[in-house]
């Protein structure tokens, strides 16, 4: 059961944040897939340069004849490349920040598995007759 108080519930039950994930999502989803839902020539140079909007050009063409709505998904594209890898990015250094805070409780890790090595290292000298193997 989740706690009416959470910041989640809170955020779902407002409609201006649903209305506003789901236009993400859906913005999302065209500058994933909509490159590839358009003919394969709306990205070549043509002579048709200016076009108005129309059936075949949604949002017209410019001066080399290229569609607008083709280039803008592409567009879109590497804005949502651009800031999912900054998102993983600060991520990283995030979590290289919260280690370092455990830094000291780490370095007893550290010393522990250095123990168990030279205590491996000695049994199999010993054991093995004082031959190194």
């Amino acid at each position: 059961m989740t706690d009416p108080r959470s910041p989640w519930v809170k955020l779902r039950r407002n409609p201006a944040v649903v209305v506003s994930a789901g236009i993400l999502f859906v913005a999302a989803l065209a500058a994933i897939f909509g490159p590839s839902l358009l003919p394969a020539s709306a990205g070549e140079v043509t002579r048709n340069s200016f076009l108005p909007p129309s059936h075949l050009h949604f949002f017209g063409t410019d001066l080399n004849g290229r569609d607008l709505l083709y280039r803008v998904l592409l567009g879109a594209r590497i804005s949502l490349l651009v800031g999912v890898t900054g998102a993983l990015v600060s991520f990283a250094v995030g979590i290289g920040c919260f280690t370092v805070r455990l830094r000291p409780s780490l370095d007893i890790v550290q010393k522990l598995i250095c123990l168990r090595d030279a205590r491996n290292t000695l049994r199999r000298r010993y054991s093995s007759g004082g031959a190194a193997t």
